[in-house]
């Protein structure tokens, strides 16, 4: 079987981007925490005292809203986060970090972060700036085939 250019290409981007996933999880896996509860709290704690719907969550994350349930109920049996419906809109569910995602948060971080730089570590300033916007391009483009 013979694949195009662009085939190859997104075939390559799976792969990488489920090594990568892999990898992070393992490192992550150590203090509780999956790839995904970690960007979720980055996400929830970018503004303390600020809430963030499960929506803009979902949206952040790449994860779909009816997953995010089975994943909040994980963080919030940790005490990570609480989740309290909007007075002003009963549909919308708010998410609040709490202290202890807040520590969880900040115990890996710096080890999340040495793991990023060891998987980049063959790139340059130029080389990962130029990756990100064509990454984003093909973000752009994949939202576009769901629109």
């Amino acid at each position: 079987m013979n694949l195009s250019k662009k085939e190859k290409t997104v075939w390559e981007l799976l792969s990488v981007a489920g090594k990568a996933r892999h990898h992070l999880n393992q490192v992550l896996g150590r203090y509780y925490m999956s790839v995904t509860s970690y960007h979720l709290l980055r996400v929830a704690g970018a503004v303390p005292g600020n809430p963030v719907s499960v929506r803009e969550l979902a949206k952040a994350s790449g994860v779909l809203v009816p997953d995010m349930t089975r994943i909040l109920d994980r963080m919030e049996s940790l005490g990570w986060i609480y989740r309290k419906r909007d007075t002003e809109d009963r549909r919308v569910v708010l998410v609040h970090i709490l202290e202890d995602g807040r520590s969880a948060l900040s115990e890996v971080e710096e080890i999340a972060t040495a793991t990023c730089e060891e998987i980049t570590r063959y790139f340059d300033d130029a080389d990962l700036i130029g990756l990100s916007e064509h990454l984003k391009n093909i973000v752009d483009a994949v939202e576009e085939c769901h629109a």
